[in-house]
């Protein structure tokens, strides 16, 4: 596009456009940052996603013309958080750029097109089938850390400002919360790992017998019974006898494919004819169940050998195991989540601090980490952080306050 052809812009739409550009530069250079880091099909994807980048800059480039001298850079806040997410990982860096691709700007703006506006939404959408994997491994281990740090600041916050509103002195008070913390610790621990373990195991009740995978091929062709296998699954009676007979076919053809690769080795050959040893194939192939004449050539079961299988006795997914994560390391997660987060309120009392500073340090310690913890989930679940952390933070400070409050009527009513 002539930058010569366009109409001179107004100042709003300098600095409009302005941010748009650096906006497509940076999230361009995290794609290729990222792609350094992976191998395969992800990098190739990646790298495209940074090309697609790269024709919304030139786009930009050229409706600005002149005006996109001096280079435009993003505010210094989205700069920091970007340079620390690529420090920190890959999972925050795609969580950031999900949240970015879908911020649907151009879908308000009458100077991007049509085509930009539906590739950010579809960019969000590939960033986000990236990320998958790295979020199911991670929850599994964010899941019991966030859990026990949140309950440990909360709980023990609340524990403490309940027994410093009655008025009795700090050496009680940082008993109580010592005692507290262990206490917690102890069952947060116990807690996840009989969750997590028995969650565990009945996602593992529920994944089919490897046993019977092997015994799919002495199956009775004719009664067929594959296909209750599949009613089970929730296929109705005619899609569950045609899957029945697929899966079934594909196991013959298996078999055949295994027999004539045996039959076809050069010691079976030797000394026979190629005509000969094609005739030994057949009449042993006759030995064997075969396929029907309208079932897949052996090459076309090559081309599709695993889908059929699946097909015929699929696998739970793996994916839910590695989300949930183990019992062991769920318990040993919560407890030293837990055990910090429930020794920050103590803090302020270990230093000497007493009355109301108490807990108004205790407050603010508690308050600054549940913000931190819940703009780092907004950031990872690529939804806005801003509004987490706050909700995050008001939850815990309010718990206190009301067990505060119920520690002060507490203590007004033994005095009386």
């Amino acid at each position: 596009m002539n930058s010569q052809n366009l109409p001179e812009p107004t100042p709003e739409q300098i600095k409009r456009w302005r941010r748009y550009l650096a906006e497509e530069r940076d999230e361009a250079k995290i794609y290729r940052a990222i792609a350094k880091k992976r191998q395969g099909m992800n990098r190739e994807i990646l790298l495209e996603l940074a090309d697609a980048e790269k024709r919304h800059e030139d786009y930009w480039l050229a409706h600005l013309g002149t005006h996109a001298e001096p280079t435009p850079h993003s505010p210094w806040y989205i700069r920091l958080l970007q340079g620390l997410a690529i420090k920190i990982g890959s999972i925050f860096v795609l969580a950031m750029m999900q949240r970015s691709e879908e911020r649907g700007t151009y879908d308000v703006d009458a100077d991007a097109t049509p085509q930009m506006a539906a590739d950010e939404h579809l960019h969000s959408e590939v960033v986000r089938a990236l990320a998958a994997r790295s979020r199911a491994r991670f929850s599994g281990r964010a899941r019991a850390m966030v859990f026990g740090i949140n309950d440990g600041l909360v709980s023990n916050l609340a524990l403490v400002a309940g027994i410093a509103g009655t008025g009795v002195p700090v050496s009680i008070i940082l008993v109580t919360g010592l005692t507290g913390l262990v206490a917690g610790a102890l069952s947060m621990a116990a807690g996840e790992y009989i969750s997590i373990t028995s969650q565990r195991e009945l996602l593992e009740s529920s994944r089919p017998n490897p046993d019977v995978k092997q015994r799919l091929p002495m199956l009775d062709r004719a009664a067929n019974e594959l296909k209750l296998l599949f009613m089970a699954r929730g296929d109705k009676p005619e899609e569950a006898a045609a899957h029945a007979v697929l899966a079934l076919e594909t196991i013959d053809a298996q078999l055949q494919s295994r027999t004539l690769s045996k039959t076809a080795t050069p010691d079976a050959l030797e000394g026979t004819s190629q005509s000969e040893s094609m005739d030994e194939a057949a009449a042993v192939d006759d030995d064997t169940p075969t396929p029907s004449t309208s079932r897949m050539s052996t090459e076309e079961f090559k081309e599709t050998e695993d889908y059929p299988l699946a097909l015929a006795f699929e696998e739970a997914p793996s994916g839910e195991l590695e989300a949930i994560g183990s019992g062991p390391q769920a318990a040993l997660s919560s407890f030293l989540a837990f055990t910090l987060g429930a020794f920050i309120p103590l803090i302020p009392f270990l230093l000497g601090f007493s009355g109301i500073p108490s807990i108004s340090a205790a407050v603010v310690l508690v308050g600054l980490i549940l913000l931190m913890i819940g703009g780092t989930i907004g950031i990872l679940s690529g939804k806005p952080p801003f509004f987490r952390a706050l909700r995050q933070a008001a939850i815990g400070i309010g718990a206190a306050v009301v067990t505060y409050l119920l520690g002060l009527a507490a203590g007004g009513a033994f005095s009386l």
